[in-house]
């Protein structure tokens, strides 16, 4: 008896102890829309956290984590509680929070893209312009 009264209270003591999702729908609900401009920011400020942490540049890095995380939210005119509150929500409901992350992986991968194609054209641009600059020096030749 003793050993089942224990391992009830064990189980009980696990369950409360994991995360939770939000089941009921949030009263201050952020659109579907805003939700998502704001995970794309606050990726793309993990992917610079990341790039930061690779570069070995990592003075006062949690100082300005926080800070650009309120700059997103702040932005956003959302507090931190309830950016929390709402991504538990979102992330609770499957259909919701897999169309969510699609939605925002289609926009950081597009985001992405226009940034390699706008480096590639910078490139080609510089190509060129070394190109004229050559072809400049060899008809400025001085004949002996």
């Amino acid at each position: 008896m003793k050993k089942t009264i224990l391992l009830m209270l064990s189980i009980c003591c696990l369950c409360s102890c994991t995360r939770k999702y939000e089941s009921s729908t949030p009263k201050d609900l952020i659109d579907k829309q805003q939700m998502e401009d704001i995970l794309v920011e606050v990726f793309m400020t993990e992917a610079s956290i990341r790039n930061c942490v690779i570069t070995n540049q990592m003075d006062s890095l949690d100082i300005w984590t926080a800070q650009q995380m309120n700059a997103v939210l702040d932005k956003k005119n959302v507090t931190y509680a309830r950016f929390l509150n709402n991504y538990n929500y979102y992330m609770g409901h499957e259909d919701l929070s897999k169309e969510l992350m699609e939605q925002v992986v289609n926009r950081l991968v597009k985001m992405e893209t226009e940034a390699t194609i706008e480096v590639q054209k910078s490139r080609k641009q510089t190509t060129t312009d070394l190109k004229n600059i050559k072809s400049d020096l060899k008809t400025i030749q001085v004949k002996k």
